[in-house]
């Protein structure tokens, strides 16, 4: 009964406050109750080896960053004491870890990349701070982690099928340049021709004054040419010994096609490649 009271005079003075207080307490509970804004949220997949071109028009397409061009001119120096993995790099080609996020619709590009960079480096950085130190310890003839992303980047876009071939690959570029021989990789013309999109090399583009034209230039190119996943950077770590020299992929079944000399491999090339039109 005496709570009863109680309960009936708390419902009393709080009704009379109410009363007093007029409606904005009421809207003062609105706001402290009300659900919290949901803000947009969208999901894409980023395929292993694009471009940051092609990441950057993706995202923009897909209303995550508010202005276009801002992943690929996004100033990297920004960063290099976030992520030690960064240094020596002039943008952001090659650290853009492909995988599938979730991301607010209309976000700064710093917030995107930093999305991006943390992926990266719990992914893939572990492996190339293992490498980063071996290389500290030994030095000359060793790759440097950068190095190895770019050298991952071109396994990637060479061989995108069939990744129990990527660490053979891995094996011939490595060799190419211990016997001073140009890598002569079309992957990287393209990407001098167009690192936005290319299908196809010419003969004519073979002649492109760049210095990511393997071809005319000896060694790996100045900065990676994609953005290469886990299985492209374990290959590139973990080059394969053979007796191959060349390799090509059927254009049809996307096999890759070794070869042993040069014979061979222009062999291959009128057997697998006559289909194609220059």
């Amino acid at each position: 009964m005496r709570y009863q009271k109680r309960l009936v005079s708390f419902l009393i003075i709080t009704l009379a406050f109410l009363v007093v207080a007029g409606p904005g307490v009421f809207y003062l509970f609105r706001r402290i109750y009300r659900k919290p804004p949901e803000y947009p949220v969208k999901t894409v997949t980023i395929p292993e080896g694009y471009t940051t071109h092609q990441i950057d028009k993706l995202l923009f397409n897909e209303g995550i960053i508010i202005e276009e061009g801002s992943i690929i001119n996004f100033d990297v120096s920004s960063l290099k004491d976030t992520y030690w993995f960064l240094e020596g790099a002039k943008n952001l080609n090659g650290f853009l870890f492909p995988d599938t996020y979730e991301f607010f619709l209309n976000s700064s590009g710093r917030v995107v990349v930093r999305r991006f960079l943390d992926n990266f480096n719990r992914k893939a950085g572990p492996l190339l701070m293992a490498e980063k130190e071996f290389y500290e310890k030994n030095g000359k003839g060793q790759f440097n982690h950068r190095e190895i992303i770019i050298l991952a980047s071109i396994i990637e876009k060479e061989i995108p099928h069939f990744e129990d071939d990527r660490n053979i690959v891995s094996g011939i570029l490595r060799k190419r340049m211990e016997i001073n021989m140009p890598l002569q990789v079309d992957a990287t013309v393209c990407f001098a021709k167009d690192p936005m999109w290319c299908d196809r090399v010419t003969p004519l583009d073979l002649k492109i004054d760049s210095l990511y034209n393997t071809y005319l230039h000896y060694g790996l190119p100045p900065g990676p040419i994609s953005n290469p996943g886990v299985s492209a950077i374990i290959a590139a770590l973990e080059p394969k010994d053979s007796p191959y020299l060349y390799f090509i992929s059927d254009q049809e079944t996307k096999e890759t096609i070794f070869a042993r000399t040069l014979r061979e491999h222009n062999y291959n090339i009128n057997k697998y490649l006559r289909k194609i039109n220059f």
